[in-house]
């Protein structure tokens, strides 16, 4: 898994761009029904995206957090599907 991250779309956010792969990712196909698994200690952790990365041939995963105040929030992310987890869980502790 590779994370990269930067200054958010708004305000006072940050954003972070996963790009997965492995196996049951690879071998999915583009169109596959997915979802996240989304969760913060602090503050609110939205999707902003999670599709195809054709470039890797993995999945492309960005949210967007926002601390609302918050001066350490603990951050967490899971791609799903039908057949359970397909990448293993991100973790990011954030700080302020």
């Amino acid at each position: 898994m590779d994370v990269r991250t930067g200054a958010g779309t708004a305000a006072n956010t940050r954003v972070f761009v996963l790009d997965l792969s492995g196996e049951a990712i690879k071998s999915m196909l583009p169109d596959a029904k997915t979802w996240l698994d989304l969760g913060t200690s602090a503050g609110e952790l939205a999707e902003g995206y999670s599709g195809p990365n054709p470039e890797t041939g993995g999945w492309r995963i960005s949210l967007e957090f926002a601390p609302a105040g918050a001066t350490v929030a603990d951050l967490r992310c899971t791609l799903l599907s039908e057949h359970g987890a397909l990448s293993e869980t991100w973790l990011h502790r954030w700080v302020a």
